[in-house]
């Protein structure tokens, strides 16, 4: 065999090598683009404490489940309906993007109707005894009924049984809301009740 020809067919083996090379090259950059893609439209994982355990909400496909949307609207509802006087600023601050305009509007206003209680040291706890999905589509409807203790700085308390009806809008996650739920409307059914008991 000549010297040409030998390297003629070592010239021919490396081409062959490089190809499979770069084929395998494009194919691994094809599959790492589409994981990227995917990734990128999957909904992000909400992992939140509360009290001594930690609830991890996963969610897929943008679906919303019952576990998700009791587990939200009690985390809304603990943020939301209970604080003391230096709390609430930064808790309502920190679900504010779950909030659309009318619950933002309704917390600032029943602010101001009982500023001076709560700037006097009023704290507000509310326990949530059960939950139950009232509607189970776009926009949800969830109901917690719970006791609402208001103590104040002298150490006085009274307990209040309290039902809330949570208005909730399924809306595509953002990483603001990782969730995609907003709260549309909270509305307090005690008063509803009561006000339809003593006309």
């Amino acid at each position: 065999m000549s010297e040409l020809a030998f390297n003629r067919a070592i010239l021919e083996r490396t081409v062959q090598i490089l190809s499979i090379i770069v084929v395998g090259l494009i194919a691994l950059l094809i599959l790492q683009a589409v994981s990227l893609v995917l990734s990128e439209n999957r909904p992000q994982q909400v992992v939140y404490a509360q009290e001594d355990k930690i609830i991890k909400l996963d969610t897929k496909n943008y679906e919303v489940d019952e576990t998700i949307l009791k587990d939200f609207t009690k985390w809304i509802a603990k943020e939301y309906l209970s604080f003391s006087p230096t709390s609430l600023p930064d808790q309502i601050d920190g679900i504010k993007e779950y909030l659309t305009a009318v619950p933002q509007k309704s917390i600032l206003t029943a602010y101001q109707k009982n500023k001076s209680i709560i700037e006097d040291g009023t704290y507000f706890n509310f326990v949530v005894n059960s939950v139950e999905v009232k509607k189970d589509d776009n926009p949800f409807e969830v109901e917690l009924s719970g006791v609402m203790t208001i103590i104040d700085r002298k150490g006085n308390y009274k307990d209040e049984s309290k039902v809330f009806s949570f208005g909730i809008l399924q809306v595509k996650p953002t990483e603001l809301n990782p969730y995609g739920l907003k709260v549309l409307s909270i509305i307090d059914k005690t008063v509803v009740v009561e006000k339809e008991v003593f006309k």
